[in-house]
């Protein structure tokens, strides 16, 4: 059987941005990967509508659970979103998005690359972690920013992220 390959997408947990959500998800779920979130809102839920809602998808749309703190519980009511297939429940919560205990270590491992999309603390770290990592990496902003993004990715227009997307290796068999 093949394994897809797995692609985290990062962003703001608030805010949707419909505009660069809808061509993402919709990439993503016409180039045959799995969809990996942080489970939560904005970006997250929005790009996860489009990759479900897609006829032309064979991945699943996965999502990593943050917590309460020493609990199995998640962390509020907004985790997972309605669109996540496949919620992967954590001990891990986390404020801290470098720390140890933050669910950021295992999206960015999970993932064979990482698209990010407008985001802040939390998208930053996803980032800083898939360079840490070695993790292929891009971000797709539309106009938007990051603030603090390292020179370290690259940041695409459409055309771009397909053609990441398809030359991305698969890092475990």
């Amino acid at each position: 059987m093949e394994r897809l390959r797995t692609v985290l997408v990062v962003g703001d947990g608030k805010c949707s941005y419909p505009e660069l959500s809808e061509p993402v998800g919709k990439l993503l779920a016409q180039s045959q990967v799995n969809l990996l979130t942080g489970a939560g809102g904005g970006v997250m839920a929005e790009v996860s509508k489009f990759f479900v809602n897609s006829t032309a998808r064979r991945g699943k749309c996965l999502g990593v659970v943050p917590s309460k703190t020493n609990s199995h519980e998640p962390k509020d009511e907004r985790y997972p979103n309605e669109f996540v297939e496949v919620p992967i429940y954590t001990h891990l919560g986390g404020e801290d998005p470098y720390s140890s205990t933050s669910r950021n270590h295992v999206n960015v491992l999970t993932a064979d690359g990482v698209v990010a999309l407008p985001g802040k603390k939390g998208t930053l770290a996803e980032i800083n972690l898939a360079i840490t990592y070695g993790v292929p990496r891009v971000a797709f902003l539309g106009g938007n920013q990051i603030p603090g993004l390292p020179k370290e990715v690259e940041v695409v227009d459409l055309k771009r992220l397909k053609e990441f997307v398809r030359e991305l290796p698969k890092r475990r068999p």
